[in-house]
């Protein structure tokens, strides 16, 4: 009964009540495995991080393989800038869920937090494998080779995006990345397309414009 009126207050975004009403759940069975999930998302609605982890590290104790609570807890940790307790968690759920892509693909992006670039690279080339026609992951790839400074690279997986599904973000990475090769017609057509999508208010306009003006002064 504790439980369903949770859920019910959830619905209606009264997260006071349905953690109320969730801790009641479990004071009535300490082992009730959702009612401690249900409640840490209730915390994390309401921005009460630090409660949110500790009861999705309840859920865990009980349900070990409760693969949202490790995500979360992956999730929690990075935005706290601890990135090892992050991959330990991702780690877990990946040995438990060895073919979840959304768990690979966290893990990679993860890595790349971390700077483990290579290790990234292989998570994304099988993701790649499976889903040849995902434009997240050859902008997932493209942006690995950016930070490696691997321009031609970048530029190879930015291009499959884009031609894929537009992006902005690419778009300005692909101008920039064809401006490091000299490449200056191809950069002053991606940084104008950038101009196109970008919003009004993106910080990186006052840049792209600076770009676009010296690389149109190089053509010849």
């Amino acid at each position: 009964m504790y439980q369903s009126l949770g859920k019910i207050y959830q619905q209606r975004k009264d997260w006071l009540k349905a953690i109320d009403e969730f801790n009641k759940a479990i004071e009535l069975n300490p082992r009730d495995v959702d009612s401690y999930f249900q409640l840490s998302q209730s915390y994390y609605s309401l921005g009460m991080m630090n409660e949110a982890a500790q009861a999705a590290q309840a859920t865990l104790s009980l349900r070990p393989n409760h693969l949202r609570s490790l995500l979360f807890l992956a999730l929690y940790f990075k935005s706290k800038k601890d990135i090892k307790e992050s991959l330990v968690y991702l780690e877990k759920a990946q040995q438990m869920y060895p073919l979840n892509r959304q768990v690979r693909l966290e893990y990679a992006d993860t890595l790349v937090t971390a700077e483990d670039y290579e290790r990234a690279i292989q998570i994304y080339q099988q993701l790649l494998a499976e889903m040849p026609e995902n434009p997240q992951v050859y902008n997932k790839l493209g942006l690995v080779y950016f930070y490696l400074d691997d321009y031609p690279k970048a530029i190879e997986y930015l291009e499959q995006e884009v031609s894929l599904q537009e992006s902005a973000d690419s778009y300005f990475l692909l101008g920039a990345a064809y401006g490091k090769l000299e490449r200056y017609p191809e950069a002053v057509n991606h940084l104008k397309k950038y101009m196109i999508y970008a919003p009004a208010q993106d910080p990186r306009r006052q840049r792209a414009e600076g770009a676009l003006k010296y690389y149109e002064s190089q053509i010849k």
